[in-house]
């Protein structure tokens, strides 16, 4: 074992005590299980040494070239190639196919023992993970921040000693936890906020001592908690595993929640800005007015998380939903609720005492069928003008987007923050006048580029930082006017630009979408 392997089991014993009260065996024993509700990270293998390159984003085309992260020459000077014959994209990737390469087992800042992870930013003591920053001690982990010692976590934000759990922000020791924001010593929930000491509950509020929504004395709580982390340990330990929340609730009867109707949000409204706001940024960064957001949505949508659909358990009202961020696995959609009736289930339903007192792994889904209804939408602060949006913060002037946060003027993608005029996009802070952007941090006016900061009025780029007026440049910094990663005088760059995006206008225009994008643009040969 490694020295990374060493610490992350010596802290999975000891999360694994706070959580069950015994050991149950080292992490390794737990590997597959412990993937079962994260995003895991695709490998590959480096053109240049062989070695494995470890994917966070799984969009790159499958005959690519990939490289790792430690391999990457960024002072590397590369020979200006001439340009007379280029007519097209097309040829201009056939010009530098050798010098384009996907890039994995990126590790950044002040990090150190990190294994078989990528795209980690300020961590130490990782295993299996991507996508997380300013974290320590996790094993098999994905997309999160400010967190420590989780185990099989997806998208948790300053969480701490969790395990499976999936959509968690400020919870501590908790144990298959869905979708669940500032608790402790949870099991088996989905959808609290401010809780302590809960099992097998949905959709509470300010409540602790629970177990199936029903309030016990602290005497009587710890006496059936108790009990069902002995058996919870015991599964652990012998089969290696426990059933998922899912699994059981899969297993409950069908029961139809009997909710009064309830007032919902309406934050509808303004796609008409938004269409404006399209037209305005494809001027600015493609150099022609695009109209209709619907026309083109399907290219737009390409290689973004979108959403789903589904009806209310309750009501049959229209819910939509993000399955990346809610859920990884798949959930049994018909016991969504809207979040209103989320609420109400949760003051007004419960399994009873007699069931919470005797519930046991093995019975649970015989009762849990009359409580288990979970809301998939989530509102919170000032919104306005969001028509077909789910999961918002703060955000106005949004249409076809989710996970927004702080956000305006954005349409077709997923997990805008701090940003305006995106369109077509994945995971994108503090960005503005980008269309097809992915996994970025503070680009401006930018088409088509992946995985990179700091950089503006680029396109078709991977892995960038600190590069203006770009194009196809691939695992660079602090390049301007350059093609292929090589520098160029200012008008051999307008030349080539000015031939880049005419062809790439006249295809849009005409087919409502163009065929290459950063995510097969390395696969052309």
């Amino acid at each position: 074992m490694s020295e990374t392997t060493d610490a992350l089991n010596a802290h999975f014993g000891n999360c694994c005590r706070v959580l069950f009260r015994e050991d149950v065996g080292p992490v390794s024993k737990f590997d597959s299980y412990l993937c079962g509700l994260i995003d895991a990270n695709r490998s590959e293998k480096s053109v240049v040494s062989g070695k494995g390159v470890e994917l966070g984003v799984k969009e790159y085309s499958r005959n690519s070239r990939f490289v790792s992260f430690d391999e990457v020459d960024f002072g590397k000077g590369y020979p200006a190639i001439p340009l007379d014959s280029v007519d097209s994209l097309e040829s201009l990737v056939s010009l530098f196919s050798s010098r384009l390469a996907y890039c994995g087992n990126v590790v950044l800042g002040n990090s150190g023992f990190v294994e078989k992870s990528t795209n980690i930013s300020d961590c130490f003591y990782v295993y299996g993970s991507s996508l997380y920053g300013d974290s320590k001690y996790l094993y098999n982990c994905s997309v999160g921040r400010e967190s420590s010692d989780l185990f099989g976590v997806h998208a948790p934000g300053e969480s701490r000693m969790c395990m499976r759990c999936t959509q968690t922000y400020k919870t501590v020791r908790c144990f298959e936890v869905w979708a669940c924001q500032n608790c402790m010593d949870c099991y088996y929930s989905f959808s609290l906020q401010n809780c302590n000491d809960c099992m097998f509950c949905f959709n509470l509020k300010n409540r602790k001592n629970c177990i199936g929504n029903v309030q016990l004395s602290p005497d009587r709580y710890r006496e059936v908690k108790a009990r069902l982390l002995s058996g919870m340990a015991s599964g652990l330990r012998n089969d290696g595993k426990l059933p998922s929340l899912m699994e059981i609730i899969f297993k409950c009867k069908k029961v139809k929640p009997r909710v009064p109707p309830q007032e919902e949000p309406d934050f509808s409204g303004g796609k008409e800005a938004v269409e404006k706001a399209f037209s305005d940024t494809s001027r600015i960064v493609l150099g022609v007015e695009l109209e209709g957001i619907d026309k083109h949505k399907g290219w737009l949508l390409a290689h973004t998380h979108t959403m789903g659909e589904v009806k209310s358990a309750a009501s049959g009202r229209r819910v939509l939903f993000i399955p990346y961020v809610i859920a990884l696995p798949p959930i049994d959609l018909g016991r969504i609720v809207t979040f209103a009736e989320g609420q109400w289930l949760g003051e007004n339903t419960s399994i009873g005492i007699e069931a919470a007192q005797s519930l046991s792994l093995e019975n649970v889904h015989e009762v849990l069928g009359e409580i288990a209804f979970y809301p998939v939408e989530i509102y919170e602060g000032k919104n306005s003008n969001l028509t077909e949006c789910s999961l918002t913060i703060d955000c106005s002037y949004c249409y076809l987007s989710s996970a927004q946060v702080y956000s305006k003027y954005c349409s077709c993608g997923m997990w805008p923050r701090s940003s305006e005029h995106v369109f077509g996009f994945d995971t994108l802070w503090d960005c503005s006048f980008c269309i097809k952007c992915y996994h970025g941090v503070k680009l401006k006016r930018c088409f088509e580029v992946d995985q990179s900061s700091g950089s503006s009025d680029c396109y078709f780029c991977h892995n960038v930082e600190n590069c203006h007026d770009c194009i196809l440049c691939f695992n660079a910094k602090n390049l301007k006017y350059a093609i292929g990663n090589s520098v160029y005088p200012r008008e051999e760059y307008m030349r080539i630009k000015k031939i880049v995006l005419s062809e790439v206008a006249e295809r849009i225009k005409e087919d409502g979408g163009f065929p290459l994008s950063v995510y097969d643009v390395a696969s052309r040969r």
